[in-house]
């Protein structure tokens, strides 16, 4: 429920700090770099979770050093919370940082936790969807959850899940993990790459779309490929990956609501010079997305 909440905290805090002045902390692979703040640190956490950024609390000290090297650095966020204030800097890698101590003033983008909202109360979901579906196929009209009343269009296209991968597609939607980097944003609609697990030699992606206009979004088409980074007098490749199963297939996310897809892909490995693309279109209209996948995500999978 914590990873959910700090998830909703980041999505807030890129929306707030963007009309705001933005910090960048410098860091590499050899040196640590240290913030010394007034207070109490209660929360971090790098927008690449524990894959490319340490970070380590002492008293009032921040202590951040790189985990990879530069040429496998993806610029990210970190998101720190104390008693007082959010902060929400860009993280880059640089070999000679121009700090290696900073103080909390000179982190100028500072945000009052009065202005974040409460943590929400939320019913289990695995619960919540089970119970819902079961009343829809029994023709039962009963009461339900206050989680299971906002999340009725999520419910009725869990009912296109056939009956052989229910258990796996629940079991898939009680995770909670999510790689933050791997998103995009257009016209009140999020494309998220959530996590991929692997199970009997399978990869399931997970995604969502989360539709926040007054418009249906009409899913026209999603395409994945592995392509090869750019370099310099070197041309892109592109080879197309095609997915075994949609485990609950859906051509519309309604207006003012989310929807999760679920991937079934045979299992496959990439290089540290290509990436996993996932390019979604919208039917007669103009929302698309391409989303990227580093290879050190693709190449370890979560088992489930």
């Amino acid at each position: 429920m914590m990873n959910k909440y700090f998830a909703l905290l980041f999505i807030f805090s890129s929306v707030f700090f963007y009309s705001q002045k933005i910090d960048t902390i410098e860091i590499n692979q050899f040196k640590t770099v240290q913030i010394i703040f007034n207070e109490e640190i209660t929360y971090v956490e790098a927008g690449t979770g524990d894959l490319q950024v340490k970070n380590k609390i002492v008293d009032n000290i921040l202590i951040l050093q790189s985990l990879v090297p530069q040429s496998d650095f993806i610029n990210t966020n970190l998101f720190i919370k104390t008693k007082t204030n959010v902060y929400n800097p860009m993280i880059k890698y640089n070999e000679l940082p121009k700090k290696s101590t900073l103080l909390e003033k000179d982190l100028k983008s500072a945000v009052n936790n009065l202005v974040i909202p409460a943590s929400p109360t939320v019913v289990n979901k695995t619960e919540g969807v089970e119970k819902a579906s079961k009343e829809n196929d029994s023709g039962k009209n009963k009461n339900s959850t206050t989680e299971v009343k906002t999340r009725t269009d999520e419910v009725n296209i869990y009912k296109t899940v056939a009956a052989n991968d229910k258990s796996l597609f629940y079991q898939i939607m009680d995770k909670n993990d999510i790689f933050k980097p791997s998103r995009q944003y257009a016209t009140d609609v999020w494309f998220r790459f959530f996590a991929h697990y692997i199970k009997d030699g399978k990869y399931y992606f997970k995604f969502q779309v989360e539709n926040n206009s007054d418009l249906d979004y009409n899913i026209d088409h999603i395409f994945f490929s592995i392509q090869t980074l750019k370099k310099r007098n070197v041309s892109e490749t592109q080879k197309e990956v095609n997915f075994t199963k949609f485990l609950n297939p859906i051509e519309v996310v309604p207006a003012k609501s989310k929807m999760f897809l679920v991937f079934e892909f045979s299992s496959f490995s990439i290089n540290k010079t290509e990436e996993f693309v996932v390019e979604t279109s919208e039917k007669n209209g103009a929302r698309n997305f391409v989303v990227g996948i580093p290879y050190f995500i693709i190449n370890k999978p979560i088992k489930l």
